[in-house]
């Protein structure tokens, strides 16, 4: 299941009923703030949070004056959001007052295996001021104990956090004191409580210190432990008592040799402590259930901190990670925007939309969405339109954004983003599968029982030609084996050979885009006597559409 349209009306931003097409597609998101992207956030995540509530919650969702609903509608306009799946039966679940999302089991399982971050997620794991102790119990309990299931009671940690609420209020209510049996009970329980979630930190921070160190800091040997305290119980008279909840506190280790750091935000720079919230998230993310119907992942502005290198690493983590999820990717940043779009060109399943704030004769009206179309894809339309100045401009535009972002000699760029797939592949993922290839090769044959010490010796004297010094079985063997070694080195020189000729073909048509940006696209975008010539631009649109398809051949 995958959803196939968006529908929205008095919702948050939208006002009218607004159909927003996702065709099943993972979806790529632009919007400055206010445009109506977290709106639509907001909504998806409520719609598959309703499948838990009550009727009653469902009511004081859609209350009137409930910041839900947009403020410029009147009561006579329904306020709902509708998803449409593309299964068979185009299945539609809505979010509204009459709605049908209230205990429907695939939305159950939806909500229990779908996740949804945006930047005021990451920041409170480290919106702390120094004097503070960082707890991060709150954020657990709200964003990961609704998320993960008890297997052995078959009860979320947010069902059973509040179950040893409500029997605390009952043992008071009951004037139950500490030497009855039901307090001793209760102990208990919260012993119980307090070892599971024991237990799951341990596996989680295992987890996250693996995102850590792959995904964010490279060669840096920071290590993140969770230290934990459990429930308890403090009695304040016979009969009545203070239950207080556990903290959970994030402790560094291995930092420039400092070790048992309680308070990183202190001592970390927003990009660190962002790596750190993204890893501890990520590995809660993997206790999320994982067997459901449908599966969404939604990123809103998720890596506003970071810088353009490390963002592209976060992606390229969520595209290996969650290839089953219908990803939806949202941010303010034209720049992230442009080259996100680029790098998932290359990829099937992805259309981009861009989201606007918009007026209708002084009126407030919905957000205007807009399929967003690559400067090429534009360039070719007003080629066809004989409006060559706006053509030139366009191919200008794209140019520069193809040079910017891919081209770099040092390669640097290139492995930063790693769009090119045909080069990259080559440079970076290939070669290391060809390292450890031959690597591998190389150690199997050191280690084989034909290579030994005597044989070594007699290939490195030349003595294996059959001059009559060696006969028989083991001139056969040497022979065996100088062919073995041959064959490795073979294999070793031709890889670094095509891996050589990528880059010189990599290098060949950036270069001729770099050529057509100089000569023929400064045309159209400063003023000149000198016409515009229709060959000229298609030709610089040809060499263009060659550098997007060498990209596509190699992907």
């Amino acid at each position: 299941m995958r959803i196939k349209a968006i529908h929205l009306q008095n919702y948050k931003g939208f006002k009218s009923a607004e159909r927003i097409e996702v065709n099943g597609k993972n979806l790529l998101v632009y919007g400055n703030n206010g445009s109506g992207k977290s709106s639509l956030y907001q909504a998806l995540r409520h719609l598959l949070q309703s499948s838990t509530y009550d009727q009653a919650q469902i009511e004081e969702h859609f209350a009137t004056g409930a910041l839900n609903c947009n403020i410029f509608c009147s009561d006579d306009e329904p306020a709902y959001v509708r998803l449409v799946i593309d299964d068979e039966n185009e299945t539609t679940y809505t979010f509204a007052l009459d709605g049908n999302t209230v205990g429907d089991v695939n939305l159950q399982l939806a909500n229990q295996a779908s996740d949804f971050m945006n930047y005021r997620l990451l920041y409170s794991f480290y919106n702390f001021r120094n004097s503070e102790e960082a707890d991060l119990f709150p954020i657990f309990r709200d964003e990961f104990f609704p998320y993960w299931t008890d297997l052995h009671r078959q009860v979320t940690y947010k069902a059973w956090y509040q179950q040893l609420q409500t029997e605390l209020r009952e043992l008071e209510f009951n004037k139950v004191r500490r030497n009855d049996r039901r307090y001793k009970d209760f102990e208990k329980k919260l012993e119980t409580f307090n070892d599971v979630l024991t237990i799951q930190l341990r596996s989680l921070i295992e987890t996250a210190n693996y995102f850590l160190r792959v995904y964010f800091l490279d060669d840096e040997l920071i290590t993140v432990s969770l230290v934990a305290t459990g429930f308890s119980l403090d009695p304040v008279s016979k009969n009545r008592f203070v239950l207080h909840p556990p903290t959970i506190r994030a402790v560094l280790s291995n930092y420039h040799g400092v070790e048992n750091i309680d308070r990183p935000h202190m001592l970390l720079n927003e990009a660190r402590l962002t790596a750190l919230a993204l890893s501890l998230r990520f590995a809660a993310f993997e206790n999320f259930l994982k067997d459901a119907p449908l599966k969404i992942l939604v990123l809103d502005d998720l890596l506003i901190s970071l810088d353009m290198s490390l963002r592209m690493q976060v992606i390229k983590t969520i595209l290996g990670q969650f290839r089953d999820y219908q990803l939806i990717i949202m941010t303010h940043d034209r720049s992230f925007f442009n080259v996100v779009r680029q790098n998932l060109a290359l990829k099937e399943g992805w259309s981009a939309l861009e989201f606007y704030e918009n007026q209708i004769n002084g009126q407030y009206a919905n957000p205007l969405v807009l399929s967003s179309k690559d400067s090429i894809t534009k360039a070719e339309e007003y080629l066809e339109q004989k409006d060559y100045e706006a053509c030139a401009l366009y191919l200008r535009k794209k140019a520069e954004e193809l040079i910017r972002i891919y081209f770099d000699p040092t390669l640097e760029n290139l492995a930063r983003f790693t769009v090119l797939e045909k080069l990259a592949n080559a440079l970076s993922n290939v070669e290391k599968e060809d390292k450890t290839r031959l690597f591998n090769q190389f150690a199997e044959l050191m280690n084989s029982e034909n290579f030994t010490a005597e044989k070594v010796t007699i290939l490195k004297a030349g003595r294996f030609t059959g001059d009559g010094t060696l006969t028989g079985p083991l001139l056969g063997e040497i022979n065996d084996l100088r062919t073995q070694i041959f064959d490795f080195v073979g294999t070793y020189y031709a890889a670094r050979d095509v891996k050589q000729q990528k880059l010189r073909e990599l290098i060949n048509v950036v270069n001729k885009v770099n050529e057509v940006r100089s000569r023929a696209l400064n045309l159209g975008a400063h003023y000149t006597d000198e016409p515009l010539f229709e060959t000229e631009l298609q030709e610089a649109l040809d060499i263009l559409k060659q550098f997007e398809q060498e990209v596509k051949a190699g992907s």
